[in-house]
């Protein structure tokens, strides 16, 4: 069942404006239920009339933001993952993308993590699509293109580099490990995929020295 939103941009879904002042306040509230809910009793269970309890709001509020419960579920979750687990930014992007791996394991090996991998599985059963599933996925993933495009600009990665290449590198060995192996992200294996990828997808030293030379030159 397609959702009601239009999904043509991934990165167009990928961000998600947070409100200020009393609307700020409801949506964190909202938040907080959804995830206790989908914590304690799971995707099936949650109804909006039980988070409206729980966040001491009327269903007229949920429905006027969210029409479906997985687009409420979707945008929940999101949201506490940008919060619970905030993309690094080391300045090197071998340690960006081990953090990121690490803070991903970290994520799916806790309560929340847990609650939100269950949560787009049952989505997708519910909705017999994989739409709701992938739409997390690419949210949580298209917001990995700045630490791209600062290691290009680094000239760690060369400046022509298919972005999304170099995510579905990233991100392809993360979902073999979880969903075709069903094993965990652990340090061991982040240490395997580090010494694989990042050799294979770093700029030549000649282009990494290039950009250097020029940096140097625009901070004299």
């Amino acid at each position: 069942m397609k959702s009601s939103r239009e999904k043509n941009d991934p990165s167009e879904t990928a961000t998600i404006r947070r409100p200020g002042g009393r609307t700020q306040e409801v949506t964190n509230r909202i938040t907080k239920a959804v995830v206790e809910i989908l914590i304690a009793r799971g995707y099936g269970a949650l109804t909006f009339q039980d988070v409206a309890d729980q966040a001491e709001i009327s269903r007229t509020t949920l429905y006027r933001r969210w029409p479906t419960k997985a687009e409420l579920v979707l945008d929940v979750m999101s949201m506490a993952f940008a919060e619970r687990f905030p993309l690094p930014d080391t300045g090197r992007f071998a340690e960006d993308v081990t953090a990121s791996l690490r803070q991903l394991g970290e994520a799916l090996a806790s309560p929340f993590g847990v609650a939100a991998l269950a949560a787009s599985v049952e989505m997708v059963r519910a909705d017999e699509s994989d739409e709701p599933r992938q739409e997390l996925w690419i949210r949580r993933f298209v917001n990995l293109m700045p630490m791209v495009e600062k290691a290009q600009a680094r000239g760690e990665l060369s400046e022509d580099i298919d972005v999304e290449a170099v995510l579905s590198v990233i991100v392809g060995a993360m979902v073999y490990r979880i969903f075709m192996m069903a094993r965990t992200i652990d340090e061991p294996w982040i240490k395997r995929v580090i010494a694989i990828a990042i050799p294979a997808l770093q700029a030549p030293p000649a282009a990494r020295s290039s950009v250097a030379a020029r940096s140097a030159k625009r901070k004299k």
